[in-house]
């Protein structure tokens, strides 16, 4: 079974009811809607965002970006975002995650792996869509099936959302995490230490 496949698979099992449940899992949040007819939600938090089945919209500055399976999404905790489900039905509905950042362990891995901040501005400051990869995934789908073994949650968990955090520092576009950390006043000390 592919890979997004099974994402969507647990997905599916662990919300069997409509709206987005928080876990065991700290930061992380499971999204299920059999319909486009839901509340707009706002983001109010740095997140990394995973749709396993179906299709979402973010509104920035009405600019829309639209992320699936096959995107990932990923936003800095101060920018005024909307979103709403695209692709949904009660045969295949909206399937999802979020996992919430943690800019202080994210500049820690930067500093445990030697990853600088980024000096120059991103192209869209504080908002990426981007291609997930299958090491991406593994480590999400790894994150998420520790739900289905909760005495396994309090050890594991930390581990595997962290490696979540390195994937994504160590992906394509890294470099914009790695500047939401930098630009980030929660850490800006602690990011400010990264660099030479």
């Amino acid at each position: 079974m592919p890979r997004m496949e099974q994402l969507a698979v647990m997905i599916k099992k662990l919300c069997p009811r409509d709206g987005s449940h928080g876990t065991d899992i700290d930061g992380l949040f499971l999204t299920r809607y059999s319909t486009t007819e839901v509340p707009r939600t706002s983001l109010h938090q740095a997140v990394f965002c995973v749709v396993a089945q179906g299709a979402k919209s973010t509104l920035l500055n009405e600019q829309r970006f639209i992320y699936d399976p096959s995107k990932y999404l990923l936003v800095s905790l101060d920018l005024p975002l909307v979103g709403q489900i695209e692709g949904a039905s009660r045969k295949k509905p909206f399937l999802g995650l979020s996992l919430v950042l943690d800019f202080e362990e994210i500049a820690s891995l930067m500093r445990e792996a030697n990853l600088p901040h980024e000096s120059a501005p991103p192209l869209r400051p504080g908002l990426m869509v981007w291609s997930i990869d299958d090491d991406l995934l593994d480590a999400v789908n790894r994150l998420t099936g520790l739900l289905t073994k909760p005495t396994q949650i309090s050890i594991l968990a930390p581990l595997v959302r962290r490696e979540v955090f390195y994937k994504l520092l160590l992906s394509e576009q890294g470099g914009l995490l790695r500047r939401m950390v930098a630009d980030s006043g929660n850490v800006k000390r602690v990011a400010a230490g990264l660099v030479d």
